[in-house]
């Protein structure tokens, strides 16, 4: 019975840890895109400002509507990188919920593997202490 219950346990846990890691895996995806539309919105203001640098008399007039462009443009990258934020704490604290759990679940099975060995070693002790007294008794007899 106790060996059932241990594999039921490591079972969970690995389960658990399986959650875990595809859990990781979603976190790292939106981090990689939030490095991507920062790295975006980076470049747009640079871009901006190398525009705004190099622009002549004649290139003035359409200067206004492409940095009207590029602010509308990291404003829209600048309201995703918000969603995603938001839908990173919600990942981050479902890891640290799923991380508690299986630091629970691992506790619980140490604890069940302790006492499975604990039962092994006094089934051992009162196999042999019974393999004493028959020696003992029948020497006894014996006599």
């Amino acid at each position: 019975m106790p060996n059932r219950r241990i594999a039921a346990l490591e079972l969970l846990h690995r389960v658990k840890e399986q959650e875990i890691d595809g859990i990781g895996v979603r976190l790292r995806d939106i981090r990689t895109e939030q490095e991507k539309i920062t790295a975006e919105i980076n470049s747009l203001r640079q871009r901006a400002v190398d525009e705004s640098q190099c622009a002549t008399p004649e290139t003035l007039p359409y200067l206004s509507g492409f940095l009207g462009a590029i602010e509308r443009r990291r404003g829209l990258l600048g309201a995703r990188l918000d969603k995603l934020d938001e839908t990173a704490r919600s990942i981050e604290d479902e890891l640290r919920l799923a991380f508690v759990e299986a630091k629970r679940n691992e506790a619980v099975l140490d604890l069940a593997r302790e006492r499975h060995q604990l039962d092994e070693a006094r089934r051992e002790n009162a196999e042999a202490a019974e393999i004493a007294q028959n020696i003992y008794l029948r020497r006894l007899a014996d006599r």
